[in-house]
C-alpha cells in the first residue's frame, strides 16, 4: 500500500566563515543517501568588518540562492574548545552534572559564561565513562546568532569546526579500525583530531601565524613556518601515540591551505608520516543538477566544516 508513495526528500545548509573566505554546502538526503546539490565559496577581505561580509554573503546568495533559511553553522576560534574526560559509570541522570563539575577543570571559561555540550564516546572499563566536551562562549553564539538573523538566516544548529570535519570524515570514507590523524590547516590555525575507526580521541588546535597577510603571502608565510609548526605536531602526535599505546597509521590534511603547492610532501618530511591530500567532494555524490561557482577539484578542501555542519540534517 505504500510502495507508491514518494520518498521524503530533506534538505541541509551548512555554513562556515573562514579568516577571508564563507563556505556554503547544501545537501539533499532521500533515505541513507546524501546527495550534493550546491556547494559555493566566496572570498573577503582580511580585516573586513562584519557588515562588509554581511553585505557579501547577501549579494551572494541573491545570485546563488539557497533552498532554505534555515541553516547549520560551523565554528571555531578562541571562544571554543574540545576537550575530553573519563568519569566514573553512574545513572544518567546525575551524569549532566557530573561532566559539569569536571568540565570546569579542564576549560578555562566560567560555567556561566559558556554553552556546554557531551557526548558519551565508549566506556574505558566496566567502571568508567570517556566523554567528549564541546564549549563555546554565549556572548560568541550570541553575536553569530545576530549576524545571520539581520541578514535574513536562521541557525538551526551550531557544532565545531574539528567536529563537523570529523563528522564528515566519519559518514563519507571507510571506517578502517585504524589510528589517524586529520590535519585541517587552514591560513591561521590548524585542528589536528586523532581518531581509531569512528571514535574521536584527542584533537588540538594550532595557531599557524599570529598574524596573516593576504594573497600569495599566506602561502609563502605559511611553509616558512611549517618547521617549527611541525614540532607541535609531532609532539601531539607523540602525545596521543603514548596514550593510546598505537602509532598513526594514517594522516589526512585538508582544509583551505592543504593544497599550497608542496604543503603535502613537506609535512609529510617533517613528520615522518605520509600524509595524503583529503578533499571531502571526492567521496559524496553530485545532484545531476550540481552548482558550484568554484573548482570543487582544487577548492574542495575548504569545505569540511560546511559539509559536516549541512550533513548534520537530523539533528
Amino acid at each position: 500500500m505504500l510502495e507508491g508513495l514518494q520518498k521524503i526528500k530533506k534538505v541541509g545548509v551548512g555554513v562556515n566563515i573562514g579568516t577571508t573566505s564563507v563556505k556554503f554546502t547544501e545537501i539533499s538526503q532521500i533515505a541513507d543517501e546524501f546527495v550534493l546539490e550546491k556547494a559555493a565559496l566566496e572570498n573577503f577581505e582580511l580585516n573586513a568588518s562584519s557588515a562588509q561580509i554581511q553585505n557579501k554573503i547577501k549579494s551572494f546568495i541573491s545570485n546563488f540562492p539557497i533552498s532554505t533559511k534555515n541553516i547549520n553553522l560551523s565554528v571555531s576560534g578562541p571562544s571554543t574548545l574540545i576537550r575530553f574526560i573519563t568519569l566514573p559509570k553512574m545513572k544518567k541522570t546525575e551524569l549532566d552534572l557530573a561532566v559539569k563539575f569536571e568540565a570546569e577543570k579542564h576549560i578555562p571559561f566560567k560555567l556561566e559564561e559558556i554553552i556546554l555540550d557531551y557526548h558519551l564516546l565508549s566506556e574505558n572499563s566496566s567502571s568508567a565513562y570517556k566523554i567528549l566536551i564541546a564549549v563555546a562562549k554565549k556572548d560568541f553564539i550570541d553575536q553569530k546568532i545576530k549576524f545571520f538573523e539581520e541578514i535574513g538566516l536562521k541557525i538551526s544548529l551550531i557544532d565545531l569546526d574539528g567536529l563537523a570535519t570529523f563528522n564528515t570524515f566519519t559518514l563519507l570514507e571507510s571506517k578502517e579500525n585504524l589510528a589517524s590523524a586529520i590535519i585541517d590547516i587552514g591560513a591561521k590555525y590548524a585542528d589536528i583530531l586523532f581518531f581509531c575507526g569512528t571514535e574521536l580521541q584527542f584533537c588540538r588546535t594550532i595557531e599557524l601565524i599570529t598574524k596573516t597577510p593576504s594573497g600569495p603571502d599566506i602561502e609563502s608565510l605559511i611553509l616558512e613556518t611549517l618547521p617549527t609548526l611541525s614540532e607541535d605536531m609531532r609532539k601531539s602526535f607523540s602525545y596521543y601515540e603514548n596514550q593510546c599505546g598505537e602509532n598513526i597509521k594514517a594522516c589526512y590534511i585538508t582544509g583551505g591551505s592543504a593544497g599550497i603547492s608542496g604543503l603535502k610532501e613537506k609535512l609529510s618530511t617533517l613528520l615522518e608520516t605520509e600524509c595524503k591530500l583529503w578533499n571531502p567532494f571526492d567521496k559524496i555524490k553530485k545532484s545531476p543538477n550540481f552548482q558550484d561557482n568554484f573548482d570543487y577539484k582544487k577548492l574542495g578542501y575548504h569545505f569540511a566544516p560546511s559539509l559536516g555542519a549541512a550533513l548534520r540534517i537530523n539533528k
